[in-house]
């Protein structure tokens, strides 16, 4: 049953590279992505590590507004940040290579967490595949838009 979890857990990542490969699949280097997809990796198992000590500090706090927080603003004002740090490592660029990265990004992270909520329940990683996956890809894609778009337009130091 375990391995059935772990399984399903992974299916949002081979959907979306299927999804990739058809239709996304260019001449940029695939070392790009795997780096954003690792550090999306990196980042959730970073949250999930010091959700525990993040969740201390906010006992007082409506469970609803600690949602928002921890979720919300927590998850995405970091996958921004990340994806702004991947953006600038790369010299080479195109706004769809941003918009990739940060999907990338949102895969790696989606995967964690449905790796995590695996153990729970199967409904539940089963919900979790069908909106929340989509979702941090999504929204992460969005970040890598708007951060690729902003790209264009940075100048160095003269």
């Amino acid at each position: 049953m375990e391995t059935k979890k772990i399984i399903a857990s992974f299916i949002p990542v081979l959907i979306f590279y299927l999804i990739y490969y058809r239709y996304f699949l260019s001449k940029t280097s695939v070392a790009k992505y795997f780096a954003s997809f690792l550090t999306g990796v990196c980042y959730a198992l970073f949250l999930l590590l010091a959700g525990g000590m993040i969740s201390d500090f906010m006992r007082v706090v409506n469970p609803v507004v600690k949602g928002f927080i921890m979720a919300g603003f927590l998850e995405k004002t970091g996958a921004v940040i990340s994806i702004y740090v991947l953006l600038r490592r790369f010299p080479g660029f195109t706004v769809p290579e941003g918009v990739i990265t940060g999907m990338f990004f949102g895969l790696g992270f989606s995967c964690v967490e449905n790796f995590f909520y695996a153990g729970i329940n199967m409904p539940v990683l089963y919900i979790r595949m069908i909106f929340s996956a989509p979702l941090h890809i999504t929204t992460c894609g969005i970040a890598g838009f708007y951060l690729g778009i902003a790209k264009l337009s940075w100048s160095g130091l003269k």
